[in-house]
């Protein structure tokens, strides 16, 4: 108790997070570290919006849940810069030999870690954490252990492991043996996860609002502007 209440004191703000967590809860928190990489930032997101997609589908099936009217699923982008980059192999090297699950990696952390994105990791939970590309993937595995968080990454991660993942997503172009069985954490994609689109349909409407075009015009928009042999004039 005495090691407990230390803690409680330390980190106030986390003690109802981790009393929560000793019950069965339906909320989800998914947090999605960001290298500051649009495309990486793009590909996190659209495995944010698939695991809600399944995780409410879930929560719909469940009876415990009828008529519950509150959310179920969250998600927080902390965007993650390390104090010098010359920091990066050696913290990816930690994480590739310390044992899974470490507790300690708070501590790699505030050692490796820019201290205003230590101090965002610190005062978050999760229940998922989410990264793209491979500057994220040890920061993933020693925050995600520290707060007992699994673990996803997209991208064949090779140092630390994609094997040391709960889910790892792999673009199926990156696979060097395609007809060899996968491990039972690898999800294979085609092409790059992005979040959902709307129809062209549902996107045309939408537009029409913003326009306000209450009838069927053409609309002819130019991209760019003057280049070489090439003048744009009103």
């Amino acid at each position: 108790l005495g090691v407990l209440e230390k803690y409680v004191r330390r980190y106030p703000d986390h003690w109802l997070w981790l009393h929560r967590r000793w019950k069965s809860c339906p909320e989800r928190h998914i947090t999605v570290l960001s290298d500051g990489k649009a495309g990486h930032l793009s590909q996190s997101r659209g495995l944010v919006e698939r695991i809600k997609e399944a995780w409410l589908a879930r929560a719909a099936s469940d009876k415990r849940l009828a008529g519950n009217t509150k959310p179920l699923f969250w998600m927080k982008t902390i965007h993650v810069k390390f104090r010098h980059p010359a920091l990066r192999p050696a913290h990816a090297f930690v994480a590739s030999v310390l044992p899974r699950r470490f507790p300690k990696g708070e501590w790699f952390l505030r050692w490796a870690l820019d201290p205003e994105s230590f101090k965002l990791l610190s005062s978050t939970s999760a229940d998922v954490t989410v990264s793209c590309g491979s500057s994220m993937a040890a920061v993933n595995l020693l925050w995600s252990w520290a707060v007992r968080a699994k673990t996803a990454h997209i991208t064949r991660a090779m140092f630390p492991s994609w094997r040391r993942f709960d889910l790892a997503v792999i673009p199926r172009h990156d696979v060097k043996r395609p007809g060899r069985k996968q491990a039972r954490n690898v999800l294979l994609v085609d092409g790059a996860l992005v979040p959902r689109r709307a129809s062209d349909e549902e996107r045309l409407k939408e537009w029409r609002q913003k326009l306000k075009l209450a009838k069927e015009r053409r609309v002819g928009l130019l991209l760019g502007g003057t280049a070489k042999g090439v003048e744009l004039a009103r």
